[in-house]
């Protein structure tokens, strides 16, 4: 296995250290991970879980934006302001012939799609941390 492999065991182990010239180490042995499948030793700490797994909510999109940690909310109101900018893209051009009053339009689509997009970013990782569980 590779450090960035172990990493992910080591961050998770209610038996890790930091070491500030070589990063994470074993409490029990004082050494880096060297084991190849599973540790032997290895203790889940949940509250570390439960932090990795806030953050790897979170960095899906940015910070100002939507919810960091609830998908089904980040999918719905990001299909809502989809669809208002399309429909409010359609009429703008159907009956004010401006471009102009459609900009504001165009913003709220594009927002939309990424509100939704970040929804499944987050169901993906919210259904890979149940699985773990």
């Amino acid at each position: 296995m590779t450090r960035e492999e172990h990493l992910k065991f080591c961050e998770l182990c209610t038996n890790r250290k930091m070491n500030m010239k070589v990063g994470l180490i074993c409490s029990l042995t004082d050494e880096i991970a060297d084991f190849e499948d599973t540790c032997d030793n290895f203790t889940r700490d949940e509250v570390a879980e439960e932090e990795v797994f806030k953050k790897k909510m979170a960095a899906t999109g940015d910070y100002e934006s939507g919810d960091p940690l609830d998908y089904k909310k980040n999918q719905r109101n990001g299909a809502i302001i989809f669809i208002l900018g399309c429909l409010v893209t359609l009429i703008s051009h159907l009956y004010i012939n401006e471009l102009g009053a459609a900009v504001i339009a165009y913003g709220a689509v594009f927002y939309g799609a990424v509100q939704f997009y970040r929804g499944i970013q987050q169901e993906k990782i919210a259904l890979e941390h149940e699985k773990k569980k």
